[in-house]
């Protein structure tokens, strides 16, 4: 059975928090990453890069197509929230897309302020 995407990243993940070099447990751990690589959520793509950057070893195909991963699921990510913002003006709403940095990063701040439980 092969790992699914969390096994593999996690597995990854510990060796490297260990220290321990395993050149052929990366390369084939690279090579399983390369034909599911789909099934990855964000936070396996950056515990497997990660992994791989600080262990130092290389995995030049596998990063590149992580790269083209995250390229495609920004463009995707993107084209969604232009669609919500289309819907929002649609609505006679306010979309956040087209707000200013500061200002959003405002606004979320106080409302996160304002719904904290007092402990």
């Amino acid at each position: 059975k092969l790992f699914n995407s969390q096994e593999l990243a996690i597995t990854l993940w510990g060796y490297t928090t260990l220290n321990h070099s395993s050149p052929e447990l990366f390369d084939t751990a690279s090579h399983q990453a390369m034909q599911i690589l789909s099934t990855f959520n964000s936070q396996e793509i950056a515990n497997t890069v990660w992994a791989y950057a600080t262990i130092g070893h290389s995995a030049t195909e596998l990063f590149h197509a992580i790269s083209q991963l995250i390229i495609q699921r920004i463009e995707i990510f993107n084209s969604q929230v232009n669609f919500d913002n289309a819907n929002v003006n649609n609505k006679g709403g306010c979309p956040t897309g087209n707000l200013p940095p500061e200002l959003l990063n405002t606004a979320l701040s106080s409302k996160t302020s304002s719904t904290k439980m007092d402990t």
